[in-house]
């Protein structure tokens, strides 16, 4: 086979799966991580736009994209990172011009689902407290780290201040700002539009789910982000905002076909016996958490323990370990072997939830 269709047999792995055409770019922690071909796209229109005369032109429009591809990455992998820390799966992540989508399958339960989703905004507040401390210490003033996230470009006294410096220390300035802007902008879009598949709309229904079951929350906050997208998306073409009416559009679909799909099969109305099987589900979330931290804790005395008898061997060879410290390695050993197996008989296929970013 030719190497340009094996290269597109790779990109459209499942031809009539829109989220599955994207090109890999690399796997970290066991996360593959991919761009799709829209997004390619977007980069080389927004290149070419920059060329134009009235634009900040290519190298400005550069330094944005590898912001945000950045921003958004790290976004995403907190979500990864949140649901396997609750007990779930999340191994694939895909990049796209409205963010990105992290493929997470936490446990079916209100609070795991609540983390899971949380988990991508709270890596936004290390990085803006890391850079907003980091352009006051440089002699700027509050006033360049506090904006209006409707129109971010909109730069006050302060950020011109800021920014106007000379020579490379100005573009250093320049790529600290703009990180701040692009993280803080993320992170506020994310949490102020309460509807999918942004965060804001998933912790309503996490939190929902919680009083009155899975599928009744997921009705409840589809209608809130369908209406909710309605507003935003007036809103942006009234005042010619083109990204804010792109993403108000697709999410008022995907809220549409939430909402249809939860009018199909939404749980019995909320009763007594709902709050009964709710509550033993919590207690069931909270066993297993429990059950789990006690095995994180089990396999870290067993690393310390293998470590200090390695430590000995090198220090004083193989012969001065005793015969109980010998069988702990071999059964060590056998355990991480048969860990192996069952971890590669077991992989599922498939994605859960999509978080955007």
């Amino acid at each position: 086979m030719p190497g340009w269709k094996r290269a597109l047999r790779r990109v459209f792995v499942d031809g009539d799966n829109f989220f599955s055409w994207g090109v890999p770019l690399f796997t970290l922690a066991g996360i593959r991580v991919r761009m799709h071909v829209l997004f390619i796209a977007y980069v080389l229109v927004t290149l070419a736009t920059s060329l134009s005369p009235t634009a900040s032109g290519p190298v400005f429009t550069i330094i944005s994209l590898a912001i945000l591809f950045g921003i958004v990455l790290i976004h995403e992998f907190g979500h990864c990172l949140a649901c396997r820390w609750v007990g779930g799966q999340a191994n694939d992540i895909l990049l796209w011009p409205l963010g990105g989508l992290a493929s997470c399958r936490p446990p079916h339960h209100w609070r795991a689902d609540l983390i899971t989703t949380l988990g991508g905004p709270a890596v936004h507040i290390p990085i803006a407290l890391v850079l907003g401390g980091v352009i006051l210490a440089m002699g700027a003033d509050t006033g360049a780290i506090f904006f209006n996230p409707i129109a971010p470009r909109v730069q006050s006294a302060a950020v011109s201040d800021f920014l106007q410096v000379p020579g490379w220390q100005g573009w250093a300035r320049y790529v600290l700002w703009k990180a701040y802007v692009i993280n803080q902008s993320l992170f506020l879009f994310n949490m102020l539009l309460v509807m999918y598949p942004m965060d804001a709309g998933r912790v309503l229904h996490a939190l929902l789910w919680r009083k009155m079951g899975y599928g009744r929350a997921t009705l409840v906050a589809a209608t809130v982000g369908l209406f909710l997208a309605v507003a935003v998306g007036l809103y942006g073409m009234t005042t010619d905002r083109n990204m804010l009416t792109t993403i108000a559009v697709f999410a008022g679909i995907t809220c549409f076909y939430t909402r249809r799909q939860a009018q199909l099969t939404h749980d019995e109305p909320w009763s007594e016996s709902a709050a009964e099987s709710q509550a033993v589900s919590d207690r069931a979330f909270r066993e297993a958490a429990r059950k789990q931290q006690a095995e994180r804790q089990r396999l870290a005395d067993l690393e310390k323990e293998e470590d200090r008898i390695l430590r000995k061997i090198q220090a004083e060879g193989m012969a001065s370990i005793t015969k109980k410290e010998r069988r702990f390695l071999d059964e060590l050993a056998e355990a991480k072997r048969n860990q192996g197996g069952a971890g590669a008989n077991n992989k599922r296929t498939g994605g859960g939830a999509g978080f955007v970013a």
